[in-house]
């Protein structure tokens, strides 16, 4: 190569590699509010939402049934649990009016956030959680809830907006199902 090109090439470089990347977006799904229950419900063992492991802060695009995708520079401002914790306990314990409680001999629930994604061929959000309900007697309710919520344009805020409406579909689905077992 001609010394007078690797100047040259080494500029036409600096011009590829030297420009701001672009900042990571921020975003946080907006849940339906929760009327609070008139009276106080019965006493449940409580445990924090966990998530399946490839759920993290990025935003999850759903290619197929066997496929996601990652966006790197579009990420939640927390991970998507603690937005499918905090709608489900909210739903329990002001919407349902259940308490807190932490004895070995009360109900109990937990729960794993399965999907919190944009499922790309069918254009709609999706939203999957696993709960489980035992009771000291032996009872037990074992489900996975699913939710959908249409998408109009792959833009984060819609989907961020599509993904909060089906998190409070599937937090109300499993406050009812658990509120119908204890009677509340």
């Amino acid at each position: 190569m001609p010394r007078t090109l690797i100047p040259l090439c080494l500029l036409a470089l600096t011009g590829c590699f030297g420009g701001a990347s672009p900042a990571p977006r921020s975003f946080r799904p907006e849940l339906a509010a929760v009327e609070p229950a008139a009276a106080e419900g019965p006493a449940l063992r409580y445990r924090a939402v966990s998530a399946s492991p490839h759920l993290d802060q990025r935003m999850a695009w759903r290619l197929s049934p066997v496929e996601y995708w990652f966006a790197d520079l579009w990420v939640w401002s927390e991970p998507p649990q603690s937005y499918a914790d905090r709608a489900l306990a909210q739903r329990l314990f002001e919407g349902r009016g259940l308490r807190r409680g932490s004895g070995a001999g009360l109900p109990a629930l937990e729960a794993e956030l399965r999907e919190f994604c944009y499922d790309r061929e069918a254009a709609q959000a999706r939203v999957a959680l696993h709960v489980l309900f035992t009771q000291p007697e032996g009872t037990q309710l074992e489900r996975t809830l699913e939710a959908t919520a249409p998408v109009g344009e792959p833009e984060p805020e819609a989907i961020a907006r599509a993904l909060g409406v089906a998190l409070s579909a599937v937090c109300d689905e499993a406050a009812g199902l658990v509120g119908e077992a204890l009677g509340k």
